[in-house]
């Protein structure tokens, strides 16, 4: 007997193809899909750690910045008081020269001007005075964690410059009239890499005792 076969078989058969083709079709599209969103979500979680680290870095900075512009207040604090006590001008600088003058006046804090100060405790003095020049102010780590100005082969050079800003102190009224024996004082700390920035501290220096 001769098989006969449905005049339709030839079609299901091509419509079975069809639909396998469309499947496999489906699964690389599928495939790619899915490698595209895992690409968007890698890129995200990269992103994402970048921006963390350099936020991180950044706030080390601003915290580290900030401590050495109080040190630097407290530094002249400790001048002022150092003068109180040994009865000198409460805005004196020590220096070379008044090492062999400690009766002397003449060198005292000028206004419109720049300074360092450096804890210097082996000397006879609390603190080292020095007038800012442009290679003066950048900080430097020593061997056992200290802030220095001091450039030198055992220092660590670091991105931090620090130094004072002496201004004239004014009443805050119309009359704006300069206020005897008091100085305007900002600490300033810069610094270059990772976000950087300027942090400034105001501070009033005058003779309390004169109060």
């Amino acid at each position: 007997m001769r098989n006969i076969s449905h005049p339709n078989s030839s079609l299901l058969v091509k419509r079975e193809e069809a639909t396998k083709n469309n499947k496999k079709a489906f699964t690389i599209i599928e495939v790619i899909i899915g490698i595209f969103i895992f690409s968007l979500w890698l890129v995200s979680v990269f992103m994402l750690f970048a921006q963390s680290s350099k936020m991180t870095v950044s706030s080390k900075n601003t915290i580290i910045a900030t401590n050495l512009a109080r040190e630097n207040i407290e530094l002249l604090k400790n001048l002022r008081d150092f003068n109180f006590k040994t009865h000198r001008k409460f805005d004196w600088i020590p220096n070379s020269w008044e090492t062999y003058n400690i009766n002397s006046d003449f060198f005292t804090w000028a206004t419109d001007s720049y300074y360092t100060i450096e804890n210097k405790m082996w000397w006879d003095f609390p603190v080292e005075v020095k007038k800012l020049t442009s290679w003066s102010w950048q900080l430097y780590l020593t061997w056992e964690n200290k802030y220095v100005y001091e450039p030198s082969s055992s220092n660590t050079e670091t991105d931090f410059y620090r130094y004072l800003k002496f201004e004239e102190a004014k009443y805050m009224d119309w009359s704006e009239k300069i206020i005897p024996e008091t100085y305007k004082v900002t600490s300033i700390v810069e610094w270059k890499r990772a976000g950087g920035w300027k942090i400034e501290i105001p501070f009033i220096l005058a003779n309390w005792k004169r109060l």
